[in-house]
């Protein structure tokens, strides 16, 4: 847990709050290779937890720029957290129901923006940062 990770996402929609926490359960499906949101207790699932904060609202208020900092790290975490929402991120043709089943060539729009880390053999403090361009 020596590495931290920020990320930004386009979604399809915008979060409500704009600026929260998402903690849920869940499942992970091997044979798909696809996770759920499922309820607490369910066998095998695993607690996930992220929060967000919108940045910028975008095309005419039916997508959104939205800051990730993950507490966990499971399984396509904030694709399916922010699925579940109801704001899939735009390209994702595994959970956003626009999209799923697509096979044609779709780009994702996430990415990790901000790495931080000790080195594992000098362990100075390594920083690496991408400017935003939500276009």
């Amino acid at each position: 847990r020596s590495m931290e990770k920020e990320y930004l996402a386009v979604t399809t929609g915008v979060p409500e709050p704009q600026k929260g926490e998402l903690r849920d359960w869940l499942l992970r499906d091997g044979k798909t290779n696809t996770s759920a949101v499922v309820a607490r207790g369910t066998s095998q699932a695993k607690e996930a937890v992220l929060d967000y904060e919108v940045e910028q609202v975008l095309e005419d208020g039916q997508q959104a720029l939205v800051h990730i900092w993950l507490h966990t790290g499971r399984h396509h975490q904030i694709r399916v957290q922010l699925a579940s929402i109801g704001c899939p991120i735009v390209g994702d043709t595994k959970y956003n129901p626009e999209l799923t089943g697509n096979k044609g060539w779709q780009t994702i729009r996430l990415c990790a923006y901000k790495l931080d880390f000790k080195h594992p053999v000098t362990h100075k403090a390594m920083h690496f940062q991408l400017e935003a361009d939500p276009a």
